[in-house]
């Protein structure tokens, strides 16, 4: 069993993912789930998608399942979920970003955080931003002004 690829992600026993989409992989032959043996197996091919954010996995009829966002999850005796830890993301947002100075975001489609349920709020900064775009697959853009003091 593999260390480094635990530290990766966050468990949470007895549980499975709320309200979030499938990732499918297409070597799955769009499957929804596949019987992977191992859930280090599932982490593995987690990793290797870039859009996929947490795992379901069975460990009883060993079935894994991607998702390509975590909403929250809800009790479930017979799963487990695996939430992708996104702090490595940091040592490299210049990579991630493109930054456009003195500029908006146009006819977009906004995206609403779940717990903030709005699509803007203050923060002190704008990693907090990207952290959060980095973990949901549906945000696509970001668009910061720091105060003025």
């Amino acid at each position: 069993m593999s260390k480094r690829i635990f530290d990766q992600y966050k468990l949470y026993e007895n549980s499975i993912t709320k309200h979030s989409l499938p990732l499918i992989p297409t070597k799955w032959a769009w499957k929804l789930s596949q019987n992977i043996e191992k859930v280090e197996e599932c982490l593995t091919i987690c990793n290797m998608e870039y859009f996929c954010k947490a795992i379901d996995y069975n460990p009883n009829n060993q079935t894994c399942s991607l998702k390509s966002g975590y909403y929250g999850k809800e009790i479930s005796f017979s799963h487990n979920v695996y939430v992708k830890i996104q702090r490595e993301l940091f040592a490299c947002l210049e990579l991630q970003y493109s930054l456009y100075e003195e500029s908006s975001v146009n006819q977009s489609l906004d995206f609403v955080h779940p717990k903030w349920n709005t699509n803007t709020k203050i923060v002190e900064d704008i990693k907090v931003c990207m952290d959060i775009c980095n973990y949901y697959a549906e945000c696509k853009a970001i668009d910061f002004e720091p105060l003025s003091l």
